[in-house]
């Protein structure tokens, strides 16, 4: 079996900017050479998602309001309580750190990571299928890993 790793680097502008990462993808599984196997796209942020769904400003633009009803961004967080809080979890600017909203909305989401299969040397991705970084925070910079595995 043979590994393929890459790390991509991102710049988000906003909260629930949806950036599309699924040329990049296509790319480092062209770049592997790997044939049949599986991709792996994660991310080590816990306030970024990294989901497949389709490209369309109607579905984005639901997703967004249907996220700021259930998750209000002025509710009371104790995560954003920073006389409460754990000082080793503390931002080097603890302003950072006033994110309690983008944390649940991430574990609601449930996902840091999508493994897709690999064929013929591409992802294997359904017609409307398209690979999302979804910034969960404020603007910020984001790193992707990404593992193609197989042969």
């Amino acid at each position: 079996m043979e590994i393929f790793h890459k790390t991509l680097n991102y710049q988000t502008e906003e909260k629930f900017q949806f950036v599309d990462v699924t040329e990049d993808v296509v790319e480092c599984v062209k770049e592997s050479g790997i044939k049949e196997g599986i991709v792996v796209v994660y991310t080590p942020h816990t306030t970024v998602a990294v989901k497949i769904n389709e490209s369309e400003g109607g579905f984005m633009e639901d997703f967004k309001e249907t996220m700021e009803k259930l998750i209000p961004v002025d509710q009371y967080y104790r995560h954003n309580d920073l006389g409460i809080r754990a000082k080793n979890t503390l931002c080097e600017d603890p302003s950072l750190c006033i994110n309690g909203d983008s944390h649940i909305l991430q574990m609601l989401m449930g996902t840091s990571s999508e493994t897709i299969p690999v064929s013929d040397g591409k992802p294997i991705l359904g017609r409307w299928q398209c690979i999302f970084l979804i910034e969960l925070d404020k603007k910020r910079k984001r790193k992707l890993e990404v593992r193609v595995l197989g042969a």
